[in-house]
């Protein structure tokens, strides 16, 4: 198929590509509110200039906003990565069925993942999604390498 067909809504591929980019942006985006809100809560400004003539200008802590922080760097270190590596997988017009699984799994393993870490589930619990999210991640970078070398011999 070529390129220009790939990349559209009519690929059923692409549209769960996009689908699933927008659910995983959105789950990003709450992590943020989660963020915020916990600040407030607690008190919790992210710079001492915030804290100018409020406090000793020390930046405080709380778990809920540490925790917070943590769930958006490991967002951080594991989304755009799939959401580059799914956008490739598109371009080798991929069986509908094989990027229905490999996007699903790694998008459901995120929101659980999320959920568990707010909920200061036990690292090995949480370990268990992350390593689902980063085979699904391992399963597109061997089908993106095994289609380019093919395409280069």
């Amino acid at each position: 198929m070529a390129v220009e067909n790939l990349l559209t809504f009519d690929n059923r591929v692409f549209a769960l590509f996009a689908v699933c980019t927008a659910a995983l942006i959105l789950k990003m985006f709450f992590v943020v509110y989660l963020l915020g809100k916990s600040r407030v809560k607690h008190q919790v400004l992210s710079s001492p200039e915030d804290y100018e003539g409020k406090t000793d200008g020390k930046v405080k802590s709380h778990p809920d906003v540490d925790r917070a922080i943590r769930i958006q760097h490991n967002d951080l270190e594991n989304i755009p990565a799939f959401i580059f590596l799914a956008l490739l997988y598109v371009l080798t017009d991929p069986r509908e069925v094989s990027a229905l699984i490999v996007f699903a799994v790694f998008t459901f393993s995120r929101f659980v993942h999320t959920g568990l870490y707010w909920m200061a589930a036990p690292h090995g619990v949480r370990a268990i999604f992350f390593i689902i999210g980063t085979l699904a991640n391992l399963f597109l970078i061997v089908q993106i390498l095994w289609t380019g070398v093919h395409a280069l011999m």
